[in-house]
């Protein structure tokens, strides 16, 4: 009996915080718009080989370059566009990333 105690409430704390990770990563983070985020927690769902759906919750730091705001997500480095109020991948010009519009593609390309 004395070892089964501690074991078992051993137990069920490890697989209530195994079973809440996603949730503990930001627990001392607050809500803001993305303009305001220092850090974002990205959901991103694929398909395997077999076809089965992978889902990855993942919480990325973002950071600034020349005053444009990016974060980096598997190998991927987005830029925060104000007027969709997200991060894209193909931002049309600014600034510092000189880009010619026509060779842009995604769904803000044309907005930015």
């Amino acid at each position: 009996r004395a070892f089964l105690l501690p074991w078992g409430s051993t137990f069920i704390l490890l697989s209530t915080m195994r079973a809440n990770s996603t949730r503990l990563q930001t627990f001392y983070m607050s809500p803001c718009s993305l303009a305001e985020a220092t850090h974002v927690r990205i959901i991103a769902e694929s398909k395997d080989e077999s076809g089965n759906i992978i889902v990855r919750h993942e919480v990325v730091e973002t950071f600034t370059i020349d005053g444009n705001k990016l974060l980096t997500f598997q190998l991927l480095r987005y830029m925060y566009c104000s007027t969709a109020d997200a991060f894209t991948s193909t931002p049309a010009s600014t600034a510092s990333f000189e880009a010619d519009s026509s060779t842009l593609t995604g769904k803000w390309a044309q907005e930015c």
